[in-house]
């Protein structure tokens, strides 16, 4: 009777689970080794048992993208290891419709600068570093030169050779040679 019990509990608790979350990785061109992280990102996502991963892989640098339309709809979330040529419009619009319809997205290390020229992709993953994302120069402001006091620890103040450090005379600036 016990031995039932437990039968009947186990395949309780193994019917309520949640099926795993569908996943798609999208990768084919990127600056890093592509071909090297992508497996392992997909072993990682499936060995926790929470998801069940396929890939979308694009034609290489420069080939025709134009068959390349993943159905992302398909899927609770979409992991981005690529960063190459631009996306046909069909799948810039099917992906952005997929996100503002709920769909999830990680930018996987150097994914998050694949599009610099793409506006909502580039609010979708909030943040940029290279193509002139954020790597730009602010325009010159006009501002009172920077002079560095004596060192704090020649006027008394103390401290660990490790720790010692100039004070400056204007907050925010940087020490010029």
């Amino acid at each position: 009777m016990i031995a039932r019990l437990v039968c009947f509990a186990a395949a309780t608790v193994i019917a309520a689970a949640p099926a795993p979350l569908k996943v798609l990785i999208v990768d084919g061109q990127n600056n890093h080794d592509w071909k090297a992280t992508t497996p392992p990102l997909k072993k990682m996502l499936e060995a926790t048992g929470l998801f069940t991963v396929e890939v979308a892989t694009t034609p290489a640098k420069g080939g025709d993208m134009s068959g390349f339309r993943p159905e992302f709809r398909a899927y609770r979330v979409v992991v981005l290891n690529y960063n190459g040529d631009d996306w046909p419009e069909a799948t810039r619009a099917a992906f952005v419709a997929y996100v503002r319809g709920g769909g999830g997205v990680v930018a996987y290390h150097a994914a998050n600068n694949a599009f610099t020229q793409w506006k909502e992709f580039n609010e979708i993953v909030a943040l940029g570093g290279w193509g002139g994302l954020c790597h730009q120069p602010p325009p010159p402001q006009p501002q009172p030169p920077c002079k560095l006091s004596k060192p704090r620890w020649a006027a008394g103040g103390g401290g660990a050779p490790a720790t010692r450090r100039r004070a400056r005379s204007c907050a925010g600036a940087t020490a010029r040679p």
